[in-house]
């Protein structure tokens, strides 16, 4: 009776002998290791360290390969925080309880470099450059407005105010939201003597006769931006309200000329004329 074919593939597959190898073959050990090496049959290995191709990966820090005529605008072209690896520059910032024997920390790994904003961005390299960019959208500066006196009569409106940039956990300042706002009281186009005048009257002590400005300062609010817009609104309510006529004011008015003439009749003891003598004692 013939056999099956599974039961000849058994038979074949068990007569066939495999070794088994409990060290791989060719490779010595230790001690054939430390003898060889003992009689100088072979070489000591090198092994390679395990962060081998990271550390091949790394490069040295861009400063070490900059040169002197390196484009600086296209190395550092925005406001970014500062970093040591990139920036040439041998600064150093920090504190040491004893300065006069240790140096500030330098710039490898310096918190107080990066807290700081800096101004890396806008060399005169970046200045020159962004300029020439937007220079074909922008119109020529004015000749005329260079003129003192030109620039007051199309000008009059000086606004000053202040940035401040300085170390610290914080880059706000509550400095930089004040807002001083200066003009002359020409400068206003009020029509009469009586608006001339209410408008000295509201501005009080604001109002300097020598220089004839005006001196509006506005710091109550959080931001500048808000500052502006009251001082606007101060400059908007002066002009407008030095126009109106109150009622009672016909009658002030009266009673503060009178009190003037009288103050130079009694310097002077006599008026000028009949008429304002007729005057003062019609208001009398």
């Amino acid at each position: 009776m013939a056999t099956p074919p599974k039961a000849n593939a058994l038979v074949e597959t068990a007569g066939k002998f495999n070794k088994l190898f409990i060290m791989p073959p060719n490779r010595p050990t230790r001690i054939k290791k430390a003898m060889n090496i003992l009689f100088g049959r072979t070489e000591e290995e090198k092994r390679v360290s395990g962060n081998f191709v990271s550390r091949i990966a790394e490069r040295n820090p861009r400063r070490e390969d900059m040169s002197t005529t390196q484009d600086w605008p296209s190395v550092w072209p925005t406001a970014q925080s500062f970093r040591s690896s990139v920036v040439p520059l041998p600064v150093r910032m920090g504190f040491r309880r004893r300065p006069e024997r240790f140096a500030p920390k330098g710039p490898y790994g310096n918190l107080e470099l990066m807290k700081i904003p800096n101004f890396l961005h806008l060399t005169p390299a970046h200045v020159q450059r962004h300029g020439q960019a937007i220079k074909k959208f922008c119109t020529k500066f004015p000749e005329e407005l260079k003129q003192a006196d030109v620039k007051e009569q199309y000008v009059p409106l000086r606004l000053v105010y202040s940035d401040y940039v300085h170390q610290g956990n914080n880059i706000r300042d509550k400095r930089a939201r004040e807002v001083t706002a200066k003009i002359q009281l020409n400068s206003f186009g009020l029509k009469d003597t009586h608006a001339h005048n209410k408008c000295r009257q509201l501005v009080g002590d604001r109002y300097d006769e020598e220089t004839d400005i005006v001196t509006f300062k506005a710091d109550n609010c959080p931001l500048r931006r808000q500052n502006l817009d009251y001082i606007a609104y101060l400059l908007t309510v002066v002009y407008h309200e030095s126009h109106r006529v109150e009622p009672w004011e016909a009658s002030m008015v009266d009673q503060v000329l009178a009190v003037k003439e009288k103050e130079r009749l009694e310097e002077e003891g006599e008026p000028e004329s009949e008429q304002q003598a007729k005057l003062m004692m019609d208001r009398t």
